[in-house]
């Protein structure tokens, strides 16, 4: 029930009532908008200036539609991709062209922006260069080192030397471990999380963070704005920025559709001082 209240007075249920508005113009331009122009224009259209105006604009309108539809369809069909999955936008092009094209314009393209493209090439130079499969590596792997050859070429995870694993089962060892480690941190605190949840972890870790943001520390947080929606508090990133810590929600929830939302962050991850990382299933709370 107070997840419910909190989601209720958070701008989320505005957030809601916004999108379905804007999917609902996009089928009244559909189904609606054809019935609306004959009965306002009637007769002829030509005795009436403004009528005249507005029937023009609705055939440019429609004209325009037509042609992106046609354009939107056959990029559907030479996308290189899985039929299965050109199946569904092509039967619905053919029932609602209009509202398809405008749901394929929306959702249906997954192109990098340029900046992206230009922040993935130099994460992922620096990273080769740094965990390049060298001779060293290759002599210290013996007979495995064919099975990280093949690891390193086909996901881009290099070989990593003289490290310390520990496996936790339950969030009881989990927790304890990450706060203490966390109070340990000299230098750089990184944290990004699915689902963040107001609960006794998420309070100690939030007072850990701001304590050694304001010690100089150098702390970042991101999380998941859908995944925590209702959680925690909406305004967390200006309270926490307040303090010195850079947090960020990833993909923000506004009232525009977009095929963005369908991109979250399931990440769940923790690295102190570049020597010790958390990662693994488990979510804050």
């Amino acid at each position: 029930m107070k997840k419910f209240f909190r989601n209720l007075f958070s701008g989320y249920l505005l957030i809601l009532i916004l999108l379905l508005i804007e999917a609902g113009f996009l089928l009244f331009i559909q189904y609606g908008l054809d019935d609306v122009v004959n009965k306002w224009i009637g007769g002829d259209a030509s005795e009436n200036l403004l009528k005249l105006l507005v029937a023009f604009g609705y055939i440019l309108v429609r004209l325009i539609g037509f042609v992106i539809s046609v354009i939107i369809f056959f990029k559907i069909i030479n996308k290189p991709e899985n039929p299965e999955f050109k199946i569904p936008w092509i039967v619905g092009m053919l029932l609602l062209p209009f509202f398809f094209s405008m749901i394929f314009l929306i959702f249906g393209r997954h192109k990098l922006m340029r900046k992206e493209k230009r922040i993935i090439k130099a994460t992922d130079t620096a990273y080769k260069n740094e965990f390049y499969l060298n001779d060293k590596k290759k002599e210290a792997l013996g007979n495995a080192v064919g099975t990280f050859a093949y690891l390193n070429n086909t996901t881009n995870m290099g070989a990593h030397q003289n490290n310390q694993i520990t496996y936790y089962k339950k969030g009881e060892d989990f927790f304890p471990a990450l706060i203490e480690e966390l109070k340990k941190a000299e230098e750089l605190i990184f944290m990004e999380f699915f689902i963040i949840s107001d609960g006794v972890y998420w309070k100690e870790i939030r007072q850990i963070l701001i304590d050694k943001a304001e010690a100089g520390v150098e702390v970042r947080l991101i999380y998941d704005d859908m995944g925590c929606g209702g959680t925690i508090a909406s305004n967390t990133p200006r309270v926490l920025r307040k303090h010195g810590v850079k947090c960020y929600k990833f993909h923000p929830f506004r009232p525009i559709l977009s095929g963005v939302y369908n991109n979250r962050d399931h990440r769940k991850i923790v690295i102190i001082d570049h020597k010790i990382a958390f990662t693994g299933g488990m979510n804050l709370s």
